[in-house]
Formats: structure tokens, sequence, C-alpha cells
């Protein structure tokens, strides 16, 4: 499935007809950029997961043409993306700027995008969304809000299309990292035990 807004004067929102599969990890899925053009914009898209709307939320939010008017940031609000400038996430309607250290390579741009670039998307049971670009880490944004709490429930892959990315499609990956993707998460699983055994919530008996 792709999405696109290159016929049209401005971008919007796609979500996946599919619910993210849940694995032991998280969940996960992927999309690869068919499509950019750098020349009028300096973002890129926002990518992340919502709650899956109820099909009369849905026919609310299209505009007589089956388009959604809007982006998922402002009409979901149960949702959570990463992307557009790169230095923040727009968790459930409220903009949340990234510390350093959740971004381990430095500021990711998504303008900087190129057709071909996969983008993998991991959501962890404990609210954590890691950002991979052709399977490398860019971005860890740790505890965003509530969504650890929607563990539970059906959640879509949710896109903002705007800015430099045009066009996307997803790939067939839905639940299914590669190995690379669960070797950065098992280091950053580590990472945060580390950081948990040093502020002292983890004592010594509790992994004896």
């Amino acid at each position: 499935r792709s999405a696109s807004w290159a016929r049209h004067p401005y971008g919007g929102l796609a979500l996946s007809f599919e619910v993210v599969k849940k694995q032991v990890i998280g969940r996960f899925f992927e999309v690869e950029i068919d499509e950019s053009d750098t020349s009028r914009w300096s973002d890129g898209l926002g990518i992340g997961v919502a709650m899956k709307p109820s099909k009369d939320a849905i026919m609310h939010l299209m505009d007589i043409q089956g388009r959604f008017e809007g982006y998922a940031c402002e009409l979901l609000p149960f949702s959570w993306l990463l992307g557009y400038d790169g230095g923040r996430a727009k968790l459930c309607g409220q903009t949340r700027y990234l510390t350093g250290g959740e971004m381990p390579r430095g500021l990711w741009r998504p303008s900087e995008l190129r057709s071909g670039d996969v983008i993998g998307l991991l959501i962890t049971p404990e609210g954590h969304m890691l950002l991979f670009v052709n399977e490398e880490l860019r971005v860890m944004a740790q505890h965003c809000e509530g969504l650890d709490k929607h563990w539970m429930k059906p959640l879509v892959a949710a896109i903002d299309l705007d800015g430099c990315t045009k066009t996307v499609h997803f790939l067939a990956t839905n639940g299914m990292p590669s190995r690379k993707v669960m070797v950065a998460h098992a280091r950053f699983r580590e990472a945060e035990y580390r950081v948990k055994c040093s502020d002292g919530v983890l004592k010594v008996q509790e992994v004896m």
C-alpha cells in the first residue's frame, strides 16, 4: 500500500489498514520513501502509531473525495509521532522536544530522506519509540506520554505525509524487525537497565 500527495497542493494523513502486530519486543513496521522534493520545504514526514479510529470517525475526518483533511497529530487525539523537523515528537496532540540523549547520532532531519530510504519504527511495551533509518537507530524517544497504557489496544501505523516527503509505501514487515534492529533494541534495553541500576531503582537482590 502506498500514499502520496504528489498530485495535490498539500499533504495529509495516511493510516495503515492493518493493526501493527504485537511481538515480544514490541510493535514494528517499515515504510520506504518513493519520492521526495527538497526544493520547497525544510521539514519532512511524521511517522508513528495511533489508536485505530472507528469507521464513523474515519468518515467524519474525510473530505468528499475520500481524503483526510488535516494531519494525524491534529485529528487523532491518541497518536504518537516522530519526525517533522527531526527534533520534536507529537504525542497525543502535544509537542515534546527530544533531548540529545534521545538522538544517538545527532539531530535526524526527515527532510534528508531520499528515494529508497527505509524508515522502521519499533514501539516497545514500556512506551518507548525507536526510529530506524536504513536499520540505523536515529531516535529513541523514551516514555512517550500514555503510549504504554495503550499497549493492549489496537494501534495502526500513522504517517503525516507532508514537506519534502511526497510518496511512501508500507513494506510487508508488519511485526517482523530485522536482526540488526533487534540487536539495536537489545543494546537500548541494556543501557536502560544500567541507568536504572545507577539511579538506585534496582537493588542488588532484585537481580540476584
